[in-house]
């Protein structure tokens, strides 16, 4: 059995944060299950061009996958996605800047934003419920403001409008996300994904804060950082914390974690970064079992499908300054970026939209896009098809590691769900965007945040033999 002071399972944004502020001090060892690091973070070359196959911007300036970036040197090019959103109110018609949207259809985008704000602002007092009830009883938008809210807002949280809750849209707002100042890496997320695992770089110091300009006591000794790839973690035997812990120098190994192949690592405590689906599917058995609370929480949240489908053209179709198309179609959010040539075009889309996606075979998921991409852009389709190149399909819901695409809370769950499963269990620590309640979850920044927060909760208690 091999020994170090902490493992880390999962090898995402939020593990990799973690291990790399731990590793300032103590031996970790990171456990991936998959052959490739980042998780959700995974820009990919197809034909050439690099595709960002899951999350693809930095929301706000301060941010920290923002400064993160400005440490490692790693590049961001200015996107401006709200802003200069187009428009059709109905499938098969053309898309239009919102500035010149005609004022019925205007009208509709400016009572979903005003519902929204109303939302965010009721006290519930008669408890949680779906944003769609809500809009209901209180907006009472009509059939196409539904329509659009369900588009613009529930697509983006990976969720239905009866699946979204309004109190956690609450907490998301009151932890702030700047969603005016985005920005995209200009070599996508891989680079950053690659300055975090390469332990010969200097730990940026945006992942050693304590909090405004306040950073950990230097270390005595230098720890390490190991990552395994392949190695997928299916059993944790652990031991409640009994509060009999009294040398936190050189307390007893209190984890075992097995790997599929049979090899078993210890340590003195273990960080849980995999993705809520993982978890919920009980891919990795825990011994003793998870106290009752823990897994309530788990429960607490459902995975739906997200998939990204990239149509390539021979050169750009779309005007030059189109970033962000949206209508009631079935791959109703489309994206253009000047990163991959300015000739393709993603289109994201999640939910039960997500899921026929994903049962269509290629021949036909291109004729469905090449279709709904001529009608948003007013374009023939045959005269269309004529530049198309190749189509290529992401679906996060069949990635057997991952399961689906950003977690989201069950309209009246229990308000603090996300605080529960973020909460130690005894030597077990957890992160993962689902557990940001501290930040936004559903993003990068939030997963990152969340690796941090479970790290120094780590160096805050007895399981930390290196205080």
């Amino acid at each position: 059995m091999q020994e170090v002071d902490v493992i880390v399972i999962g090898a995402g944004l939020a593990g990799l944060a973690a291990a790399r502020r731990l590793a300032v001090h103590s031996r970790v060892l990171v456990l991936e299950a998959s052959n490739r690091l980042g998780g959700r973070a995974h820009t990919n070359r197809v034909h050439g061009v690099p595709l960002e196959h899951g999350c693809e911007f930095i929301h706000g300036a301060n941010a920290i996958t923002r400064r993160l970036c400005e440490e490692l040197g790693i590049e961001t090019v200015p996107v401006t996605r709200w802003e200069n959103l187009w428009w059709a109110s109905a499938a098969g018609h053309a898309a239009e800047r919102r500035s010149n949207l005609p004022a019925i259809e205007a009208q509709t985008l400016e009572a979903v934003e005003t519902a929204v704000e109303a939302a965010l602002a009721d006290p519930l007092a008669n408890g949680d419920m779906s944003l769609r009830a809500w809009c209901l009883a209180h907006a009472r938008l009509d059939p196409a403001g539904l329509s659009a809210a369900e588009v613009l807002i529930s697509q983006t949280c990976c969720t239905s409008l009866d699946g979204m809750s309004v109190s956690d849209m609450q907490l998301d707002e009151r932890n702030g996300c700047d969603e005016r100042n985005e920005a995209r890496l200009a070599g996508g997320y891989a680079a950053l994904v690659a300055a975090l695992a390469d332990p010969s770089t200097p730990t940026p110091r945006a992942l050693l804060e304590d909090g405004p300009g306040k950073f950990p006591t230097p270390p005595a000794s230098v720890g390490s950082m190991r990552i395994l790839t392949g190695a997928q973690a299916v059993r944790v035997v652990w031991q409640p914390d009994d509060g009999s812990q009294d040398d936190r120098s050189h307390g007893p190994h209190v984890c075992a974690v097995k790997v599929l192949d049979g090899r078993t690592f210890s340590s003195a405590a273990v960080v849980c970064a995999v993705p809520l689906r993982v978890v919920q599917q009980s891919s990795i058995s825990f011994s003793p079992p998870l106290p009752a609370a823990k897994r309530a929480a788990i429960d607490a949240f459902v995975v739906h499908p997200a998939t990204k489908v990239f149509v390539a053209f021979d050169a750009p179709q779309w005007p030059p300054d189109a970033t962000f198309l949206a209508h009631p179609g079935t791959l109703c959010r489309w994206f253009f970026s000047p990163l991959d040539g300015g000739t393709v075009a993603e289109a994201y889309v999640t939910v039960e939209r997500a899921r026929q996606v994903d049962a269509m075979d290629l021949p036909d998921l291109t004729e469905l896009a090449l279709s709904e991409l001529a009608n948003l852009l007013g374009r023939d389709r045959a005269e269309l098809a004529e530049h198309h190149r190749w189509t290529h399909r992401m679906s996060w819901a069949a990635e057997p590691h991952i399961g689906g695409g950003y977690a989201s809370v069950r309209p009246g769950a229990a308000a603090d769900c996300r605080q529960v499963l973020a909460a130690p269990t005894g030597p077990l620590f957890w992160a993962g965007e689902a557990t940001a309640y501290h930040s936004n979850p559903q993003t990068a920044h939030g997963a990152i945040e969340s690796g941090l927060r479970a790290a120094r909760e780590l160096e805050g208690g007895p399981f930390n033999r290196c205080t």
